[in-house]
């Protein structure tokens, strides 16, 4: 038995919930088992029992044996001290929070249909010899089973994605353009540079790159700038350029020291369009060519119409090199192309509109 299964079947209670009690004998209802923690701490929080008649809120810890409770030292830790349920799959001795109070204990071997359990063991064993495990299983699933599975997980998963855009969206304090502008650099460094680019995005303030909207040089001098792609030496003339540029308006802007350094952005195994040189590049041209970016996709109305807005090719050095100094030898680096410019649209337009 793994724990990340007892997960999963507490997450749906996928279990038989009639007549259940604790370890103790006491009466157990399930009045809402809570949400997923997937940071440290108990594995799920916000939930609600009924112990006895008695309504308790706080975390469910979930364990195989309910001696890991003491294995994981949880009796020490304080942010334990909330649990108000213990699930296991076998209770083999009582739990404690760290004032000695017993915490109730619910076990689940008895309690889940041996089919689902086989089900399980099959799928995490490889027995269908098919790197994704459930494909094989797909074929006996029923149309109309089928196609909610796949509406339930997009809404899901544009649902966690919105929460991610709120999230920005409050430490901006409220404000809706700065938060597009963060949410489109995070897209443009795609899955590999995703993160950096986020960084770069928080450090470069969008109001400042709109104010130079006219000079796409000194645009770009900002964002490789505060990248920390102009910190090392280089004899290209275009370098030298936009780091003198970016000289002079750090010192404009008090702009704080590049929170970034060049190391730090992922250039193995990519050709050179999807460097994240050339997508700063493109990044720069499509904050020039266009002012207002919430207002602009908030008020577009149809994909022909934004996949347009993303059809920008880079500023004409960044068209024939991929890195300062070095030239592209097979010819033009292309703009964003039709797989790129959807990718974008689905991680940046439709969760910052559906948590608008």
């Amino acid at each position: 038995m793994q724990e990340s299964f007892l997960h999963f079947i507490w997450q749906f209670q996928y279990f038989n919930k009639s007549g259940l009690r604790t370890a103790d004998g006491q009466s157990l209802h399930i009045t809402k088992q809570g949400i997923l923690n997937s940071n440290a701490g108990p594995d799920f929080f916000n939930a609600s029992v009924e112990i006895d008649a008695v309504q308790w809120h706080g975390s469910v810890e979930i364990h195989v044996k309910s001696s890991d409770w003491e294995r994981h030292q949880h009796e020490a830790d304080p942010a334990y001290n909330k649990v108000i349920l213990h699930v296991v799959w076998e209770h083999d001795q009582p739990t404690f929070r760290s004032d000695q109070t017993l915490i109730p204990t619910l076990t689940l071997k008895d309690k889940i249909g041996e089919d689902l359990i086989n089900r399980y063991a099959d799928l995490i064993s490889g027995k269908f010899g098919n790197p994704i495990p459930c494909a094989n299983l797909i074929k006996n699933a029923k149309p109309i089973s089928f196609l909610n599975m796949i509406e339930s997980s997009a809404m899901h998963r544009l649902h966690t994605k919105a929460l991610f855009v709120r999230e920005l969206l409050h430490r901006n304090n409220g404000n809706w353009e700065e938060t597009t502008f963060q949410l489109l650099c995070k897209n443009f460094g795609f899955k590999l540079n995703a993160e950096p680019f986020l960084l770069l995005g928080q450090a470069m303030p969008s109001r400042f790159l709109t104010k130079h909207r006219s000079q796409i040089m000194q645009v770009e001098a900002l964002l490789f700038g505060q990248a920390g792609f102009l910190q090392e030496e280089e004899n290209d003339s275009y370098f030298l350029e936009l780091k003198n540029e970016y000289s002079f308006l750090k010192k404009k802007y008090r702009l704080e020291k590049s929170p970034l350094n060049r190391h730090q952005w992922k250039f193995m195994r990519m050709r050179p369009p999807g460097f994240p040189t050339i997508r700063i590049a493109q990044l720069a041209k499509f904050v020039v060519s266009h002012e207002n970016l919430f207002s602009l996709f908030r008020d577009s109305t149809n994909y022909e119409q934004l996949t347009q807005l993303l059809k920008i090719e880079q500023s004409t050095y960044w068209q024939t090199h991929y890195q300062f100094g070095k030239q592209n030898g097979s010819g033009k680096i292309s703009g964003l192309g039709k797989s790129s410019t959807d990718n974008v649209l689905i991680n940046t337009v439709i969760p910052l509109l559906y948590a608008y």
